[in-house]
């Protein structure tokens, strides 16, 4: 399942320019991810999400006033780490797109988590489809 998460831009998110700040995208991007994940589940498990990569292309500006959807997709998924890809629209234009590797951690373990069983159908659940 893919999540679409709207985000209306307020002042506090522009530059002196009048264009979102690129690093509130980051913020954007960080939102529509934890509302796509059931965060108290992983909490419930001691498991803690990290992002490890982003690779983000900014494509056209976004200014005060605008509504962007934010979609979220699980694109890949291996042994130890996820893809996420981000895809921020404005009126179905792209403003910015962005692969986001995931993993998991343990608290008593800084190693990456295999993905497997009730973890890695959680992480199943966010492919599109």
């Amino acid at each position: 399942m893919s999540h679409t998460l709207h985000k209306t831009v307020c002042t506090f998110h522009c530059d002196a320019y009048g264009h979102v700040n690129n690093a509130r995208y980051l913020e954007f991007l960080d939102e529509a991810r934890q509302n796509l994940t059931d965060l108290a589940w992983f909490g419930s498990q001691g498991i803690m999400v990290v992002v490890s990569r982003i690779d983000i292309r900014y494509v056209r500006p976004a200014k005060l006033g605008d509504t962007l959807a934010i979609e979220t997709e699980l694109i890949e998924l291996g042994e130890r780490q996820g893809v996420l890809q981000q895809l921020i629209s404005r009126g179905g234009k792209t403003v910015a797109m962005a692969d986001v590797t995931v993993a998991c951690l343990s608290a008593s373990s800084p190693r990456p988590l295999l993905l497997d069983g009730e973890l890695r159908a959680r992480f199943e659940a966010m492919r599109k489809g």
